[in-house]
C-alpha cells in the first residue's frame, strides 16, 4: 500500500484486515514505514526491528527525508531480514511458533516519502525479493550508480536460491491518493504525474484509488463531475483552467503563460500517451466501497475472491448500515441482540454481539 504522507494508507490497512479476518482469510499486516511508530493496527512484523527512523535521525543527525532514504537503503542491504520472517510466517511451523495461525495474505504498509519512487531503487529492489524476480534484482542493480551492486545482486541471489528458505509473493500495488487533489487542477496534474512513476517504478499490477472520497465535498466544488478524475480521460480539458490560472500570473511581458502553457502541454501529452493512470474511490467506513477496492486489488494479484462474493451478496440482500461500526444502542426487548440477518453477514463482529449481550445480562431489570 503506497500513496502520499497522510492519503490514508494505515487507515486502509487497519480496516482492510478486519475485514479479510471477518470473511475468513489469515491476514498479517506488514509495518514497512520506518517512521510510522504508532500503526492503528497490530503489526505482525514491524520493520522497527531492524530500523528506526527517528535513532537514525538522531545518531546520523538526519532530517526526515534523509532517514528514510537511509532506513530503506539498509532494509535492502538486509532484505534477507524480511523475507526469513514472511517465510517463516507462511509456514506452519512459524506461526505455530508465534501463537498464530500461519499467514495466506499479506498487507505491506509503505512509507510514503515521494523520493522513494522516484530517487532511489530500495522499494523496487525489495519488492522484486519479495516476488523471487532474479531478474529484476539484476535489473535494478544494473541501474544503480554502485558498479559492484550488480556483482553482489548476483551473488545474493544465489544465495537465496541455495541457503535461505524461497519465498515467492504474488504482489499488487494499491496507491492510495488523497481526493481533495481533485479540487486543483494544477495538484490533480501532479497526482497524476506521481501515480505514472510510481505504476513504471514498481513495475507491478496495479491499482489506484481516490481516498477519503467521502469528505470530498468540504474541500470546495470540483471542476469536473468525479467521473472525471476517476477516469483521467480528455486531460486536454485541464489544459484551459491552468491557462486562465496562468494569465493572472503572467509578467508584463506575457512570457509566464507561453512557458507554464507548453509545460503543463507536454505533461498533458506524456499522460495521455501512457494512458495507464486511473482511479476507484474509497470511502473506508464504507463496506460496499471497501469491498470493492479489495476486490480490485485481489483481482491484480491472482488472489481467489469467493469469500468476497459471498459477502456482496449478503451487502445487496441485507439493509445493514454502510460503515464498519456498529449500533451503539442499549438493546430493548423490542430490539433483537442479533437479527437472522446479522447473523449471515460475514463481516459482524461478533464480540460486540456478545458484549451487548453481556451487558444487557446484567443490566437490572425493571419491576413488572
Amino acid at each position: 500500500v503506497v500513496g502520499p504522507p497522510g492519503s490514508g494508507k494505515s487507515t486502509w490497512c487497519a480496516g482492510v484486515a478486519e475485514l479479510a479476518r471477518a470473511v475468513g482469510r489469515r491476514v498479517c499486516v506488514v509495518n514497512l514505514d520506518p517512521a510510522n511508530d504508532a500503526p492503528p493496527y497490530v503489526p505482525g512484523l514491524d520493520i522497527a526491528e531492524l530500523v528506526d527512523a527517528r535513532e537514525v535521525m538522531r545518531e546520523l543527525r538526519l532530517g526526515p527525508n534523509g532517514a528514510l532514504l537511509y532506513c530503506m537503503d539498509y532494509m535492502r542491504e538486509n532484505v534477507d531480514w524480511l523475507t526469513d520472517r514472511l517465510a517463516a510466517m507462511m509456514s506452519a511451523a512459524g506461526g505455530a511458533k508465534n501463537g498464530a495461525p500461519p499467514c495466506d495474505y499479506f498487507v505491506l504498509d509503505m512509507p510514503g516519502q515521494l523520493e522513494l519512487y522516484t530517487h532511489s531503487d530500495s522499494v523496487r529492489y525489495i519488492v522484486a525479493a519479495l516476488c523471487n524476480k532474479p531478474h529484476l534484482l539484476r535489473k535494478t542493480a544494473a541501474d544503480s550508480a554502485d558498479p559492484g551492486e550488480l556483482t553482489r545482486a548476483r551473488s545474493g541471489v544465489e544465495q537465496r536460491d541455495s541457503a535461505r528458505p524461497r519465498i515467492e509473493l504474488q504482489l499488487a500495488a494499491l496507491n492510495l491518493v488523497d481526493s481533495h487533489y481533485c479540487t486543483d487542477s494544477s495538484k490533480y496534474l501532479a497526482v497524476l504525474l506521481t501515480s505514472l512513476n510510481t505504476m513504471l517504478h514498481l513495475e507491478l499490477p496495479h491499482v489506484n484509488a481516490l481516498s477519503k472520497i467521502d469528505v470530498l465535498e468540504t474541500y470546495g466544488e470540483l471542476e469536473f463531475d468525479l467521473e472525471y478524475y476517476t477516469e483521467a480521460l480528455d486531460l486536454h480539458f485541464l489544459l484551459d483552467k491552468l491557462d486562465r490560472r496562468e494569465e493572472g500570473r503572467q509578467d508584463n511581458s506575457g512570457r509566464g503563460d507561453r512557458r507554464f502553457a507548453r509545460l503543463n502541454a507536454a505533461f498533458v501529452e506524456l499522460l495521455e500517451d501512457y494512458a495507464l493512470v486511473e482511479f476507484r474511490t474509497l470511502d473506508v467506513q464504507n463496506k460496499h466501497s471497501v469491498l470493492a477496492l479489495l476486490s480490485a486489488v485481489d483481482a491484480c494479484c491472482g488472489y481467489p475472491r469467493g469469500d468476497l462474493e459471498a459477502a456482496q451478496q449478503w451487502l445487496t440482500i441485507s439493509p445493514s448500515p454502510s460503515s464498519f461500526q456498529q449500533p451503539t444502542t442499549t438493546p430493548t426487548h423490542s430490539q433483537p441482540l442479533a437479527t437472522e440477518l446479522d447473523l449471515l453477514d460475514p463481516l459482524l463482529d461478533l464480540r460486540i454481539v456478545e458484549r451487548r449481550s453481556s451487558a444487557a445480562a446484567d443490566r437490572p431489570q425493571a419491576p413488572s
